[in-house]
């Protein structure tokens, strides 16, 4: 990961090189060379996020003080927090801004529709089934994140929601310069299963019903780390 990262690095700074610093006479080579250094940091950030998203340990957290938990992991303790259910906050607030009401119905599904075709081209995802106009379990006053949540869920299971997790765990692996081996990761808000098939397996999985602190946060994380350690140990 040290070596993918720096080499990233090293690519983005020559693709951002700014031509009219550049003496005159070398400017023809060096824009070759900012060319090249564009398409391969392209390349260098997708093998960095699908590598990092495999790499990373998936701590699936479910319960009323889930998104509390994850938010102090997260400020305290340096782990990423990922929302399991973000894309339904993301498409329900770009669906009111482009003028949807905040009712589930055949107009707002349609915009539905178009927005996961932004989703998809965002997060590289190569196959979604198609999404279909099924209102079962929608009533006629049903909100729309409401109506996003029924209808992601039935059609996809968690399909979806692993997709753009691990997506988001490649984005965010970056933003904070990650160089490391293993990567925690706080997956809250994990109302059907994590697709194994798209992310790693949990690791653990913690129900938090307690409102938690700093330190019973710190105490479930050494917790859950040592139990990690030992589970690796054992298959060694």
């Amino acid at each position: 990961m040290k070596e993918l990262y720096e080499e990233l690095m090293k690519n983005r700074e020559m693709a951002t090189v700014v031509m009219e610093d550049v003496p005159h006479k070398l400017r023809a080579g060096m824009e070759g060379h900012v060319r090249a250094a564009q398409s391969k940091s392209k390349e260098l950030e997708e093998r960095y996020r699908n590598t990092v998203a495999q790499k990373s340990v998936i701590i699936s957290i479910t319960g009323k003080y889930g998104e509390e938990f994850a938010k102090i992991a997260k400020e305290k303790f340096k782990t990423l927090s990922i929302d399991f259910l973000k894309v339904i906050d993301d498409i329900g607030d770009s669906i009111i801004k482009r003028g949807g009401q905040d009712i589930y119905t055949s107009k707002e599904h349609l915009m539905t529709m178009d927005e996961l075709n932004k989703i998809k081209m965002k997060y590289q995802i190569l196959q979604l089934p198609v999404f279909q106009a099924k209102f079962d379990g929608v009533g006629p006053n049903t909100s729309i994140k409401q109506g996003l949540l029924t209808q992601f869920t039935e059609q996809y299971g968690g399909s979806l929601y692993s997709a753009i997790t691990y997506g988001e765990i490649g984005f965010e692996a970056l933003d904070v310069g990650f160089k490391g081996n293993r990567l925690p990761v706080v997956v809250y808000n994990c109302i059907t299963d994590i697709d194994s098939t798209i992310l790693p397996k949990p690791a653990v999985t913690l129900k938090i019903q307690k409102k938690p602190t700093i330190e019973s946060v710190k105490d479930t994380l050494i917790n859950v780390r040592d139990q990690i350690n030992s589970n690796k140990t054992t298959q060694e």
